[in-house]
């Protein structure tokens, strides 16, 4: 499952997202799931001063993690929601890591 960027949740109390991707899991009959952000950076307040501090070296090095733990087809899901369309930034990371998901027979559901 792809988020924006880390957001509420913690290792004693989920967030929407993580509930929500653990119901998933659970339809699926899925022993488990890997939350991956497109962009690792903690806000749960995207604004400008968010978008104009985006960081190229900090996507490059989450790409290459990507990467690394996108098993061969696997199923991917978009846990973006809206915020997606707040940067054109934002959705060159989507074709990027969709590039990868390509290259690993992996599908969006």
């Amino acid at each position: 499952m792809f988020g924006i960027n880390p957001s509420t949740a913690t290792k004693e109390k989920n967030d929407t997202t993580i509930s929500i991707s653990e119901k998933i899991a659970k339809m699926r009959n899925c022993d488990g799931y890997l939350i991956s952000n497109i962009y690792p950076v903690r806000e749960t307040n995207i604004g400008k001063k968010f978008l104009a501090n985006i960081d190229q070296n900090i996507f490059k090095v989450n790409l290459q993690h990507i990467s690394e733990h996108i098993e061969d087809s696997a199923e991917l899901i978009a846990a973006w929601g809206t915020h997606i369309k707040d940067s054109k930034f934002f959705i060159e990371m989507i074709e990027q890591i969709n590039n990868i998901a390509k290259d690993k027979n992996a599908k969006w559901i």
